[in-house]
């Protein structure tokens, strides 16, 4: 009889245990899981990004202030051509929050053409984190290199914005960097709490719908098809600049 009690309860232990050992694996494995799909879904969901942390950038020149703009852009003329777009090299940006380092990148590849430089390595040379990059930081990166001297503007017309968009383009081969925020409808693809991206083009043959082509490191994670590029009109350009808290536009 005590055999036999011994037996049972060293069954009812072999059972109690494995019971134990199967829910520990069941909750680790459903952790495991859990973590999997959170990773997944940070990295790959593209409808909505914030790659921007939207602070205000030191020294950034108000052009509200301004009563002249040739004043601060002796090019800057009105009279630009009504059509121009140059070839900036798309850089898909490699995290949601990596629209800071994909920009510059965009931009030493354009100036320089080096094809080396990783958007790891810009985003430690710029400070970026997951909460997105700062402008001045990106332009100072730019600047170092060597390539261009970009200025930070903040509170931009939208004349403004027309006439240096015009300008750089068409006079100094430099594209703009917009820091942007905008939600999705017309000609946006996705949402954004702030954004960063070159503006690579403009057509201006329309004066009452003059549109701007943007070089976004973004979009082919949205539209995997896209080229990279895509056009939006200069009012929404305009209204996702100065949505965006910083209400900042750099430009040569």
């Amino acid at each position: 009889m005590k055999k036999c009690f011994s037996i049972l309860l060293a069954g009812v232990l072999s059972v109690s245990m494995l019971c134990s050992i199967t829910v520990f694996a069941l909750e680790e494995t459903v952790a495991t899981t859990n973590t999997t799909t959170l990773s997944d879904a940070e990295n790959t969901d593209p409808w909505y990004i914030d790659g921007d942390n939207d602070e205000p950038s030191p020294g950034a020149i108000n052009l509200e202030e301004i009563d002249d703009i040739t004043k601060l852009f002796p090019f800057t003329r009105a009279g630009v051509p009504d059509y121009c777009v140059m070839s900036v090299p798309v850089c898909k940006q490699a995290t949601s929050y990596y629209c800071g380092p994909a920009t510059v990148q965009q931009l030493i590849r354009l100036f320089g053409k080096d094809y080396d430089t990783t958007q790891d390595d810009i985003a430690k040379s710029i400070g970026t984190t997951s909460a997105g990059s700062s402008l001045k930081p990106m332009v100072d990166y730019i600047r170092d290199s060597g390539y261009a001297v970009y200025r930070i503007l903040s509170k931009p017309s939208l004349d403004d914005l027309q006439r240096l968009i015009g300008t750089n383009i068409s006079g100094l081969y430099t594209p703009p960097i917009g820091r942007i925020r905008f939600d999705k409808g017309g000609n946006w693809s996705y949402s954004t709490n702030g954004h960063f991206l070159n503006v690579s083009g403009y057509d201006y043959t329309d004066k009452n719908n003059c549109k701007v082509r943007l070089t976004d490191p973004n979009i082919q994670r949205v539209i995997p098809s896209s080229n990279g590029e895509y056009w939006v009109t200069l009012e929404e350009f305009y209204q996702a600049t100065i949505t965006s808290k910083s209400k900042e536009f750099a430009c040569t």
